[in-house]
């Protein structure tokens, strides 16, 4: 089974990563020390036990950014990683931004087609934020507003990179918005016709079935990750 690592705290997201049924888990230390696990194995012949790449959390994002040497144009927009893919026996790592793909596959298993042509916001600031933005990019949202609080100077560079035009209002004029992307509550709220509210374990779910696929190239059991988010979120 291809393995990975794992870069972060014991979460609802490494239990999902385990759940899959496609790739046996590890944990690392660190990112560098991923990284040096990796170079360790190749160094002594190992190859069957490089490991396929990386999942970090949230406090790992910049991490594994600095250690990729070569970002997807995604990653590169949004400026973070979560995921770093290695390429076989060569050295090196290539990074990605499975987060955005999260974002996008849980909208849309909780609204289908609803974004086309939406009016869309995202309050917040940090990684989280910019992801959201290029999810409601992907999901042709019409026009987008953020309200960056804390202030974040990056997010109009990040609106820059991605190719669309940014404009900023105050939260409570979001309210006749049609999807509004929280990054500071990790959930998003879909207004138009009420159909629902997508939380952070769903894009969670989304999000480890994105790495799975790009690290094993095969597909994750969902419904096993889902027994297994439930389980960690009784609440759900």
């Amino acid at each position: 089974m291809t393995g990975i690592l794992w870069v972060g705290q014991d979460s609802v997201h490494l239990r999902l990563l385990e759940a899959s049924g496609a790739a046996r888990v590890e944990r690392a230390a660190s990112v560098e020390d991923a990284c040096a696990r990796r170079a360790d194995a190749l160094a002594g012949g190992e190859t069957k036990r490089a490991w396929a790449g990386v999942a970090v959390d949230a406090a790992h994002y910049s991490a594994a950014m600095q250690a990729a040497e070569l970002r997807d144009g995604l990653a590169s927009a949004v400026g973070f990683a979560d995921t770093l893919a290695f390429a076989g026996p060569l050295p090196g790592a290539y990074a990605f931004c499975a987060r955005v793909g999260g974002i996008v596959a849980a909208f849309r298993e909780a609204t289908g087609s609803l974004c086309r042509s939406a009016d869309g916001a995202v309050v917040g600031s940090g990684p989280e934020a910019w992801a959201g933005l290029a999810a409601l990019t992907q999901l042709r949202v019409r026009r987008l507003v953020a309200h960056t609080e804390p202030f974040d100077a990056a997010t109009p560079a990040v609106a820059h990179r991605l190719g669309i035009e940014l404009a900023t209002a105050d939260a409570a004029a979001f309210a006749g918005a049609s999807v509004v992307y929280s990054a500071r509550e990790l959930a998003a709220i879909v207004n138009d016709e009420e159909r629902g509210l997508i939380v952070n374990e769903t894009v969670a779910l989304h999000t480890a079935a994105a790495q799975i696929r790009l690290l094993t190239s095969k597909e994750p059991d969902l419904e096993a990750m889902r027994d297994a988010m439930r389980s960690a979120t009784p609440a759900l």
